[in-house]
């Protein structure tokens, strides 16, 4: 293969690239439920790092900035993590999770950087989203025909893990789902994957389904967030969509009031609720998680406890059911200074684009991306997103859009795109 078509994005290695990331997608979709293929899934992301590696060199290797700062937030987290662990200075080293912590999040954080930079260089995160729905609806589809969340409709209460899950309980489980759906709103107003609304419909009732029938509290509340979030960036707020976004909101209320009534009173996850109101009221677990991770704060506020030491420093036996309270907690103010910024700066990127951006299609796709990144801060208040490789795909997808999305209004101008809005305004008022 010539030179010249290794720099063509459009060239056979895409293609490599492309079906590896949806081998490792499904790989990492079942390997809960066929651990023995957790070796073939580093194989394949290890072809996948090198592919992109090929792919990116003959242009110039180049980084987004949010995927600088976190991989500072490893080199810096990973070593004292390890150090503090071994020690035993402030946890066990026995009940220590380091070493899980730094191996997965050097993978995550090597194929975080390949995705990122595949995305970037195709201009294009159709195809990574649609490989995340069709994922997270073969999770949900085969969840409810082997998995045991099909038994969890008659279930009282209990824990129920979800059969198969990228995950290992309904709330992780229910990320994936999340992520799924989200990447579904994306693609529904893509022009050129229109033909897919039928199936991106019913796979969204499936996955929403699927998180009700297993129990997850957190898909539940995290849902209509990202609904009244899309609506909100995507329709409200264009003139021209405020019609339909008002039909969409009312048939959206009517549909979650009779929704909650009946997920309250008939399913697992309604039960579920009602045992940690009662549960946070009596005992107040994750009340004292917060609390404890705070406190931990406040002893180690530069460099925190160690990444995976809290449920040891913590003493009090679980993680911090919080992406922030970990981070914080953990990490330190440095942590935080170099973690938080995978939501920050492609945030402020959005923003910008979306003041300077008039198509109609490339609107709606930076407004999903918007309720996509605070969706994910939202479920990060009551899970630890920094070890779904879900959530980093979703992410990374959104990261490689906005790259790609701003490098091309770089090159045609940002005067010309603002000239373009102020000509056509007397128009729209």
């Amino acid at each position: 293969m010539s030179i010249s078509r290794l720099r063509n994005p459009d060239n056979h290695l895409s293609v490599i690239v492309f079906v590896l990331i949806v081998v490792l997608m499904l790989g990492m979709t079942f390997v809960c439920q066929y651990p023995e293929i957790s070796h073939f899934n580093r194989l394949v992301g290890a072809l996948l790092v090198g592919s992109v590696l090929m792919f990116r060199f003959p242009k110039g290797f180049r980084m987004p900035p949010e995927v600088i700062c976190f991989g500072f937030f490893l080199l810096y987290s990973i070593p004292i993590g390890l150090l503090l662990a071994e020690s035993g200075i402030l946890s066990d080293p026995a009940e220590s999770l380091a070493k899980h912590y730094a191996r997965q999040l050097i993978q995550t954080g090597l194929l975080v950087s390949a995705i990122t930079c595949f995305c970037w260089l195709k201009k294009s995160t159709t195809g990574l989203f649609v490989i995340i729905v069709a994922c997270a609806t073969i999770l949900a589809a085969y969840g409810e025909i082997l998995g045991d969340h099909a038994a969890a409709r008659e279930a009282d209460s209990g824990y129920v893990r979800a059969t198969g899950a990228s995950g290992k309980n309904a709330n992780t489980y229910a990320t994936s789902l999340i992520c799924g759906i989200c990447a579904a709103a994306y693609l529904w107003g893509t022009r050129k994957v229109a033909f897919l609304r039928p199936f991106l419909a019913l796979s969204v009732l499936l996955m929403g389904a699927a998180m009700i029938v297993t129990g997850s509290r957190r898909g539940l509340l995290v849902l209509p967030v990202f609904v009244v979030l899309w609506l909100w960036f995507c329709y409200w707020r264009d003139s021209s969509r405020r019609c339909l976004a008002v039909s969409l909101t009312v048939i959206s209320l009517i549909v979650g009031y009779f929704l909650y009534d009946y997920v309250k009173v008939h399913t697992l996850v309604g039960r579920r609720l009602e045992t940690t109101a009662e549960t946070e009221a009596d005992e107040g677990t994750r009340s004292d998680l917060y609390r404890r991770g705070f406190e931990l704060f406040l002893e180690y506020p530069i460099v925190g406890v160690g990444l995976g030491n809290f449920l040891s420093a913590s003493k009090l036996g679980l993680y911090a059911h919080s992406e922030f309270m970990e981070i914080l907690a953990s990490t330190g103010l440095i942590g935080c200074a170099l973690y938080f910024p995978i939501y920050y700066i492609p945030w402020r990127r959005l923003t910008r684009l979306h003041r300077v951006v008039s198509d109609s299609e490339t609107r709606y796709q930076i407004g999903v991306s918007r309720a996509i990144i605070i969706t994910m801060m939202t479920s990060g208040l009551a899970e630890g997103n920094v070890m779904s490789i879900s959530f980093w795909f979703l992410l990374s997808g959104v990261i490689g859009f906005s790259c790609s999305l701003e490098e091309s209004t770089l090159k045609t101008g940002y005067s010309s795109v603002k000239s373009t809005r102020r000509t056509r305004e007397p128009d729209e008022v």
